[in-house]
């Protein structure tokens, strides 16, 4: 019997909870997972760098790497950014009624 099924099945709908959460709160941004596979064969301890590396590159994760070395990291709390910027939102302003 294989669990690989039953994993990716929970993974699945772990994703989609976490877009429908995202989407629900107007949050445009959505952070998915970026897998990277090691090697073509599906078999463990086996790490092809040529293909790894053709991943990072075509992923952009270099980039991201340099932007968030640059300081442009900065990731600012839900209820703090909410706080200071909700009156650029008719939907928040001047009275928000939804969780925070």
């Amino acid at each position: 019997m294989r669990n690989s099924g039953i994993l990716a099945n929970k993974f699945n709908r772990f994703l989609l909870k976490s877009i429908q959460c995202d989407l629900s709160v107007n949050n445009i941004s959505l952070c998915l997972p970026r897998c990277i596979k090691p090697n073509d064969k599906k078999a463990s301890h086996i790490f092809t760098d040529s293909l790894v590396c053709h991943q990072v590159r075509y992923l952009g994760l270099m980039e991201n790497v340099r932007v968030r070395r640059a300081g442009y990291a900065f990731r600012q709390a839900y209820e703090p950014c909410l706080e200071r910027y909700k009156m650029l939102c008719k939907r928040t302003w001047p009275h928000w009624r939804g969780p925070a």
